[in-house]
């Protein structure tokens, strides 16, 4: 084969993977995108050669040494360039590397409880490999985060599908999409027949239920605080695997309130175990004597 061919190839792979480099907008994308294209162009190339190699009866000894080098240079090139892309996503991701961090949440329309939509196929998730859910409505993070903004509450509704502001929700559901925005009526069942509520005052509105005393390896005597969000895009899940010390976060449309009765079942669980309570003006003063 020749040289010069050969050559031809591997720039030819490693200019698309540049390209896609350049192109990319979020490290974790470049490498999750360009590492894997890395990989599957050099075993085409590495099973183009063989093939050619398989088609010679009787190969000369300088083609033998041309293939071999050739996927040896191919193999070097491609580890490398996987190893390099990762450790500098690592060391420049705001995340400080690979992370796994959790949190629950719970959607509630006019006291009617919403489930996202289930996941299908043998990803079993809904969303991106680092931003997900599995069904089990808990937010998953799990990668390298290169931007903590790329995992607030705005942008997992953007990759599951649907897409949550200050003002209304679009939610994928098994039975389609639902939305609420805010102003509309909540339906009400009166003895004659079914009227509009009062939709004077229903909004759309986030509870956060946040530990205050978090740790990464205890899973009790935690306590919590509930306030109210204002932007989804402000949150940024807290960076914990277990909930709680990881969040619980209600998404409650209603008649407006400063404070929700929802909790997620894991905080609900934990708080009935007496694993957490919540942090009372009288338990703050004492903690800060």
């Amino acid at each position: 084969m020749n040289k010069r061919y050969i050559l031809l190839l591997l720039l030819t792979l490693f200019s698309t993977v540049a390209s896609a480099h350049q192109e990319s907008e979020q490290l974790h994308t470049f490498i999750s995108t360009t590492s894997l294209q890395a990989v599957i162009g050099a075993s085409i190339l590495i099973a183009l050669i063989i093939a050619i190699a398989s088609l010679k009866k009787n190969p000369s000894k300088s083609l033998k040494v041309i293939l071999f080098t050739s996927i040896c240079i191919i193999s070097i090139s491609t580890t490398f360039y996987v190893a390099v892309a990762t450790i500098y996503l690592n060391t420049t991701s705001e995340s400080g590397g690979p992370v796994h961090w959790h949190t629950d949440f719970e959607i509630w329309k006019c006291d009617e409880r919403l489930d996202l939509k289930d996941p299908k196929g043998l990803s079993n998730r809904i969303g991106t490999p680092v931003f997900h859910e599995h069904g089990d409505q808990r937010i998953h993070i799990e990668g390298v985060v290169s931007h903590l903004d790329s995992i607030n509450l705005h942008n997992f509704f953007h990759v599951v599908g649907g897409e949550l502001t200050s003002t209304s929700l679009t939610l994928p559901t098994n039975d389609g999409i639902t939305t609420a925005v805010n102003g509309e009526s909540c339906e009400s069942e009166n003895a004659e027949n079914r009227e509009p509520a009062n939709s004077a005052s229903n909004e759309l509105q986030i509870f956060l239920y946040r530990i205050t005393n978090p740790s990464a390896t205890h899973k009790t005597g935690f306590f919590y605080t509930q306030t109210k969000l204002d932007n989804p895009e402000t949150y940024i899940p807290a960076p914990y695997s277990y909930v709680p010390a990881g969040d619980c976060v209600i998404i409650e449309y209603g008649p407006k309130k400063d404070k929700t009765d929802k909790i997620c079942e894991s905080y609900r669980i934990a708080r009935n175990q007496g694993h957490i309570q919540e942090l009372s003006s009288e338990i703050e003063v004492n903690n800060g004597s």
